[in-house]
């Protein structure tokens, strides 16, 4: 059984041999292929389309704007026996740091054993080794989430090395519910050995991932991705399909098209408490079969892992300012929300609401115009653990007039009374009421002065007749906004009943 993936060290092993002997290399199309290798089983289950979906510590390697995502530190790792006992090692380390953003740290390590290098059987052996030391931030930027990344490159055979920076950026972006598209470019930059520039596998990955369902205890991602080698112009396709039971279980899998490495793979995924093991099988053209194994800590969530934190937090103007809402996560026994919010020129977040609260929305009244706030909420399960934030950073913008709410009516012994839902005078002072006319359109204005109360009363009405009622909004300025669907009302029939 072969345990993973490409053999680039050791293609770079014999390329970097044959430069220092003044040859050429025509197998590899870069100096440091190496860094195609992407760790992770959970990214191998899915086909490598992960580019959109990356939520761990492994977005590091295909877009770093999915560390914005992470929210209580991580631990990753993964080490991989290639044939001709190649290694193959990643660790990488995340921390949240409240609202600056998400660092990041990786470490991959390629090496081989000593081997000859030149075709004098009596040449001493070499060995061959591709280090990388990643840094990356990432961050939300309202609908954004931005990642960038720096690599720092060490390779060597025997006495002979090379090195140098590269980079990678991405960005994710929710473009509608549930569907987000992503995109990022990596290994921009030169690495030099013996003092000339070699080629880098430079290369643009584009991602889509479908949220195709999201209720308690029931997740389903597919997700799809193209990724091209901007030196060879060669593409790459892959498609991949994640289900989640209760954030404890998942089944992967997953098609790698238009490469070498084209087929099939599966996978599976176990969460118990803060650690989440993951397992991957692709049977690829080049090496056969080949397994992987992940091992993910999500250090100090004391279980949260298992308590998914509410998911596209989106605010909508409402005629009392601004609506933040949001989708429930996949979880059986859910207490409530706990809404935070960090307010212009603070520091921490402070809680909104005293209790946990059942509704998927809540208003956010009395912002300053202009400024900015960041929101979070936190999903309570029935044990009274939160889980980590979402957040959401937003500016305050003047609120937009939408239809009035809750408007009804019943017939009294004093005529027919309307009522409607409460607003914020200071962003709705008032209201005005319309009769409809024959054609059920808004006719004739009822009230001189824009009505300041959430009820009227009307009396002096004929009997057995049917009245139709229109109700709008009026903003500080005096704008009307939209009217109500129109309120048909039949007097004295309510009575009667």
């Amino acid at each position: 059984m072969k345990l993973s993936a490409p053999i680039f060290p050791l293609g770079f092993a014999l390329f970097l041999s044959l430069t220092a002997l003044g040859q050429a290399s025509p197998s590899l199309t870069s100096g440091a292929d190496f860094l195609l290798a992407s760790p992770g089983a959970r990214p191998a289950g899915l086909g490598q389309a992960f580019t959109a979906l990356g939520d761990d510590i492994h977005a590091l390697q295909f877009n770093p704007a999915g560390l914005a995502q992470i929210q209580v530190p991580e631990i990753g790792y993964d080490r991989y026996q290639f044939v001709s006992d190649i290694s193959y090692d990643f660790f990488g380390a995340v921390l949240p740091v409240n609202t600056i953003g998400v660092f990041a740290l990786g470490f991959m390590d390629a090496g081989t054993p000593p081997f000859n290098s030149t075709p004098d059987p009596n040449a001493p052996l070499v060995s061959a080794s591709d280090v990388a030391i990643l840094t990356a931030y990432a961050r939300a930027v309202g609908p954004f989430q931005l990642g960038g990344t720096l690599k720092f490159i060490v390779r060597q055979i025997g006495d002979v090395q090379g090195t140098g920076i590269l980079g990678d950026v991405g960005v994710r972006y929710e473009f509608q519910p549930h569907w987000i598209l992503a995109a990022s470019f990596q290994n921009l930059g030169g690495i030099q050995i013996l003092d000339q520039d070699t080629a880098i596998p430079a290369q643009g990955r584009l991602g889509l991932d479908w949220k195709c369902l999201s209720v308690p205890s029931h997740n389903l991602d597919l997700a799809a991705e193209a990724d091209e080698d901007l030196n060879s112009q060669s593409l790459r396709l892959g498609f991949g399909a994640e289900y989640w039971y209760q954030a404890l279980f998942a089944l992967r899998a997953g098609y790698v098209a238009n490469s070498q490495e084209e087929g099939p793979a599966v996978g599976v995924g176990v969460r118990v408490s803060d650690f989440q093991l993951d397992y991957a099988y692709e049977p690829f053209n080049t090496l056969g079969s080949t397994h992987r194994l992940s091992l993910l800590a999500r250090l100090g969530s004391g279980g949260d892992a298992e308590t998914p934190m509410p998911a596209h937090l989106q605010t909508n103007p409402s005629n009392d300012g601004t609506l933040l809402t949001w989708d429930p996560p996949s979880f059986i026994e859910i207490k409530g929300y706990t809404v935070y919010v960090k307010r212009p020129g603070t520091r921490a977040f402070v809680p909104l609401t005293a209790h946990p609260i059942n509704d998927t929305s809540v208003d956010l009244k009395h912002l300053k115009i202009g400024l900015d706030y960041e929101f979070g909420v936190a999903t309570v399960n029935s044990s009274g653990v939160e889980s980590p934030m979402n957040r959401l950073a937003v500016i305050a913008q003047e609120p937009v007039l939408s239809v009035p709410t809750g408007f009804k009516g019943e017939v009294t012994n004093k005529g027919i009374q309307l009522t409607w839902d409460e607003v914020d005078p200071e962003w709705v002072p008032g209201f005005n009421l319309y009769l409809a006319d024959e054609d059920g359109n808004p006719g004739r204005k009822l009230n001189r002065e824009p009505l300041t109360e959430n009820q009227i009363t009307l009396a002096k009405l004929k009997h057995n007749k049917t009245y139709g009622f229109f109700l709008t909004g009026i903003s500080k300025d005096g704008q009307e906004g939209p009217p109500t669907a129109v309120l048909t009302i039949q007097y004295p029939d309510l009575l009667k009943k």
